[in-house]
């Protein structure tokens, strides 16, 4: 008789049994770290690291920058960059220099530019042509604004979904360096 799979009241059942069940507890070990560690920091060959913030947001740093994305509006979303009210969020992402929000809404396109127009007017913004109104321009079924305040630039994209019959929104705020801020090495 094999000694492995010999079952005895002396041993109190199998070896080949016992090993199977020791196999089972460390690939269930090992499965279990790589599930609680899978998001918490991944570095790639590019030098990118990802890492799962507890609010639900990651953060992504590479040798060009840091940058922060999330299901709702970043933290340091500008006050003086109206939010549209009647959205859903579905993507936020800033960088040092660019906050970038898309949301979806119900609301037809005019009712959103609108309301684009009215807010960034009443928080200073001012048309990217100078002495004019800020305005929206449409170019198929894309709709475009765009204003300025200091070296901040502020865009919004509105286009329909045809499968959900939502406008999609795309609202992006960049700050132009001053060029005294970089070293030229010269």
């Amino acid at each position: 008789m094999d000694p492995i799979n010999q079952v005895s009241p002396a041993n109190g059942g199998s070896k080949k049994g016992l090993y199977i069940v020791i196999g089972i507890l460390v690939v269930l070990l090992i499965g279990g770290y790589f599930y609680m560690h899978r998001n918490s920091s991944v570095e790639n060959m590019y030098g990118v690291d990802v890492r799962q913030n507890l609010d639900g947001s990651k953060t992504i740093t590479s040798p060009y920058g840091t940058a922060t994305t999330s299901d709702k509006l970043t933290k340091d979303w500008p006050s003086d960059a109206p939010v549209y009210a009647n959205g859903t969020i579905s993507q936020s992402s800033s960088t040092e220099m660019m906050k970038v929000a898309t949301f979806t809404t119900s609301d037809d396109f005019q009712t959103i530019l609108d309301f684009y127009k009215k807010e960034l007017t009443a928080s200073g913004w001012v048309s990217m042509s100078p002495g004019k109104p800020i305005t929206g321009t449409q170019t198929g079924s894309i709709t475009m604004l765009g204003a300025k305040k200091g070296n901040r630039s502020f865009s919004v994209t509105i286009m329909t979904n045809k499968e959900t019959g939502k406008q999609v929104v795309n609202v992006g705020i960049v700050t132009i360096p001053d060029p005294k801020d970089y070293k030229t090495g010269l």
